[in-house]
């Protein structure tokens, strides 16, 4: 005769091996949240799982997701966003409902600094905070951001910050980001507010790039004191400079 209680037990017990066979694997190595689930947050150089992240290096984000009853979600859109630095789009997620996406710092981060990274399907989001040190280098001469490299009298090649009024100056500037290497093909914008300026190319691959500066028509004094202000993103430098009135000697006759 058939005991029930042992068939009872037997089918409870193949359903539960089918269940986690469905899951890929035993109970304890499984995640057990539907929906999204960060499994992986390592730096891209060395592999260590840390959720902070040098300014020098690249975080590399791993997420599973999951439907109500446990299984891989395929095929799926997944977005990213962060408040600090930038994030590639994630691929669709795999067989395993996994997907991948890198997180980079800003080029341009002088203290550490605490992020919020947002993962985000179909009106779920989950949300990891990190933090961004900045790393220390020598790589190249010169500050974080802009440097004034050069300042120069364009008809002379004089190094000095004095412009005569029918001259103008020619000023150089190096854009370094926070491990001091070369940020290129990078728009500065400048200002003036004694004469005008010329907007500066794109930073060569040393991260340099130039711009003039033109004293006023009308100089109003013999000598008149401007400020030039550079700016990056959030880095703003500024140079004082003079210009002084020139005079020309003309030929008379005297009686």
């Amino acid at each position: 005769m058939v005991n029930l209680k042992q068939l009872a037990n037997s089918l409870i017990y193949i359903f539960i091996a089918l269940s986690l066979s469905a899951c890929g694997g035993d109970s304890n190595s499984q995640i057990t949240t539907a929906g999204l689930n960060l499994t992986g947050f390592t730096l891209e150089s060395n592999g260590v799982s840390t959720t902070t992240l040098p300014s020098n290096d690249t975080a590399i984000i791993k997420v599973k997701l999951l439907d109500s009853y446990k299984r891989p979600i395929i095929g799926a859109i997944i977005t990213a966003t962060t408040t600090l630095g930038s994030v590639s789009i994630p691929t669709l997620t795999n067989s395993s409902g996994e997907t991948s996406f890198t997180l980079t710092p800003p080029s341009l981060i002088t203290q550490s600094s605490v992020g919020i990274l947002t993962i985000s399907y179909s009106g779920t989001n989950l949300t990891q905070n990190f933090q961004i040190i900045p790393v220390t280098a020598t790589t190249s001469s010169g500050n974080i951001g802009i440097n004034v490299t050069s300042f120069t009298i364009a008809s002379t090649g004089a190094s000095t910050t004095t412009i005569p009024a029918n001259d103008s100056g020619l000023i150089k500037i190096k854009l370094l980001d926070a491990n001091k290497s070369p940020l290129i093909g990078e728009i500065i914008t400048v200002s003036t507010n004694l004469g005008t300026v010329s907007q500066p190319r794109l930073t060569d691959s040393n991260g340099e790039t130039s711009f003039n500066v033109s004293p006023p028509s009308d100089l109003s004094s013999s000598a008149s004191v401007g400020i030039l202000t550079m700016t990056y993103n959030t880095y703003t430098t500024t140079q004082n400079f003079e210009v002084i009135a020139t005079s020309t000697t003309g030929t008379g006759s005297s009686s």
